[in-house]
């Protein structure tokens, strides 16, 4: 009959601790009843409109591009930039909306993709 030495018995019942996968910022959240989690932006990464509000998510950019003045969509989106899609890529992480508003030239055209992709989303 075999006998077990001390340094064995313990070895075979020693766990062994499993490194743990980083986990991606959001990728593939989801709310409780299966729909994407809207990412709400804190701090400074909210988006600040020229002389107007603070931003946080993408239902606060659909009512702000509802309320705010040519001049101010003009300053924040131009032939050079289009600081509302890189804020929706970049830091609400939903490159779809981030397209669509970045096809967007006009307010009023800005105003329609946010709220096709906002719709098409819910």
């Amino acid at each position: 009959m075999k006998t077990r030495t001390r340094a064995s018995a313990a070895k075979s019942t020693a766990k062994v601790a499993k490194k743990k996968s980083p986990i991606k910022k959001n990728a593939g959240a989801r709310s409780k009843v299966g729909k994407p989690a809207v990412r709400v932006a804190r701090g400074m990464e909210c988006f600040w409109v020229n002389n107007g509000p603070v931003l946080a998510d993408i239902f606060e950019l659909e009512r702000a591009l509802e309320q705010m003045t040519d001049e101010q969509f003009k300053h924040h989106v131009n032939g050079d930039r289009n600081d509302f899609a890189l804020w929706v890529e970049q830091i609400l992480l939903d490159q779809p909306r981030a397209r669509a508003l970045a096809r967007a030239k006009t307010r009023t055209a800005a105003r329609r993709a946010i709220r096709a992709t906002v719709k098409r989303k819910k």
